[in-house]
């Protein structure tokens, strides 16, 4: 049976036009006042446990992954000079060596980012991950200058660099310096270099 109210609400008088169908909540409002506007509990899809967005895993990256870790992006970075979070993802899940490490390429973006540079063998500059030395006694100590003029410059001149590496007392060769900056750079029109954000630029 119907409530007096929802008769009452429905019941129209013969001189009157028939009014709009009544909406859900007043009709729900109408039979049972005690329930409560379930479309303001809905939460969205796209929402993870207690309404909040997921990212990713919270999961600490330590121990043996970890050490996996640091090794497989160690054969990453002599594969590819510059690399981003998609792209440490990527490896991570489809480089067969990678091994435990894989269970890293779900871990959120502030757990992987200290992870990965956690022991400064890989640096992070704006995005841009790199590893700090490459082991070559003859380019690591400009590609440490190019690193530290990036870290305060979106772009840099090839006069800044190589002033800088005169004034820590190495001489830059052509070829020395096209090695180092084709490796993690990419040339900007006026003569400026950036760094790479990605595999390939990308």
């Amino acid at each position: 049976m119907l409530s007096n109210s929802v008769l009452k609400q429905l019941s129209v008088p013969a001189d009157q036009d028939v009014p709009m169908a009544m909406d859900r909540q007043a009709y729900l409002s109408a039979i049972a006042p005690q329930i409560v506007n379930t479309d303001a509990q809905e939460t969205s899809p796209e929402a993870g446990v207690d309404g909040a967005d997921v990212i990713g895993s919270d999961m600490r990256i330590e121990g043996e992954v970890l050490e996996v870790l640091h090794k497989s992006l160690t054969a990453m970075f002599r594969k590819h000079g510059v690399a981003n979070q998609v792209n440490i993802r990527q490896w991570l899940m489809e480089f067969p060596a990678a091994g435990a490490a894989s269970e890293a390429s779900q871990a959120n973006d502030q757990a992987l980012h200290e992870a990965v540079t956690s022991g400064g063998q890989f640096v992070c500059i704006r995005g841009s991950y790199l590893a700090a030395r490459t082991g070559s006694p003859q380019t690591d100590p400009f590609r440490a200058v190019v690193l530290d003029a990036f870290g305060s410059k979106d772009l840099v001149k090839r006069s800044e660099l190589v002033a800088e590496a005169k004034k820590r007392g190495l001489n830059i060769s052509e070829a020395m310096f096209m090695k180092v900056m084709r490796a993690v750079c990419l040339p900007r029109p006026g003569g400026f270099w950036c760094l790479k954000p990605g595999w390939d630029g990308s």
